[in-house]
């Protein structure tokens, strides 16, 4: 009987832990909600290259002559222009790249690029064949003629024309012009490629344009005592060229 009796007394003091356990649980329990939410980004690409190839100038010319002899010869390391010269490669400039932002491009001809110049005057004929005197206007004489194409067409406007006219149709187009900036939203996308193309500077000095005005540019760069026109000094005269180009893609809001 007493045996029996712990018996019961044990059975109910487990049912009564059972009972307090489910209790303590259900008094820790609570409502739970979750959410997550995760993002990633990369760098935009800019991967823009510009490439500038080629020159304009030479030492040496092989001109009028079936072998490819050498006609024109300069006497030091300097290059040299000449009538009857001319480069027909020339500077060619690129840019690719297709970059994710939208782009500025500045494809400018430095201000103090010039050409070979006799500025406007009455001169000396110094050929001896005509009237003894020849006469440059307003202009100014130009005996180089440049060319700028794009993807092997002439520009409009920059066909066989003085240097100053390639520099004024650089510096409009690409500096506010319709050129100047690229957008990364275009239909195209902002393929540089695309859009700017590839430019080619070329140039020559035609021969027997103007013998007198040639002539006179040649012996004055031998003699500079040679006299010039009234109003008309040695600094005015240029007898040489000189082109610099300078192409910069910035990166625009």
């Amino acid at each position: 009987m007493k045996k029996n009796k712990m018996m019961r007394i044990a059975s109910v003091l487990l049912i009564a832990a059972l009972l307090s356990t489910s209790v303590i649980s259900g008094t820790f329990a609570k409502y739970v909600t979750t959410k997550s939410i995760s993002d990633t980004a990369r760098v935009a690409k800019f991967g823009v290259n510009i490439t500038a190839d080629g020159s304009l100038f030479e030492e040496k010319y092989d001109i009028g002559v079936t072998d490819a002899q050498t006609t024109v010869l300069s006497a030091s390391s300097d290059d040299v222009v000449a009538p009857g010269t001319k480069n027909e490669t020339g500077l060619t400039f690129s840019i690719s790249g297709d970059p994710e932002v939208d782009v500025h491009i500045d494809f400018v001809m430095d201000t103090d690029s010039y050409d070979v110049c006799l500025p406007a005057g009455t001169y000396n004929n110094l050929t001896g064949i005509g009237e003894s005197t020849f006469t440059v206007g307003a202009d100014g004489y130009h005996p180089l003629k440049f060319y700028l194409k794009k993807d092997g067409t002439v520009v409009t406007g920059c066909n066989g024309v003085p240097l100053s006219a390639i520099r004024e149709y650089l510096n409009t187009t690409f500096s506010g012009g319709t050129m100047s900036t690229i957008h990364a939203s275009n239909d195209s996308g902002a393929s540089l490629a695309n859009a700017f193309g590839t430019y080619t500077l070329t140039w020559e000095w035609p021969f027997s344009v103007n013998d007198a005005a040639d002539t006179f540019l040649g012996q004055y760069a031998a003699d500079s005592s040679i006299e010039l026109p009234t109003g008309v000094s040695a600094s005015d005269i240029k007898l040489g060229a000189s082109v610099t180009i300078s192409i910069t893609v910035t990166q625009v809001d």
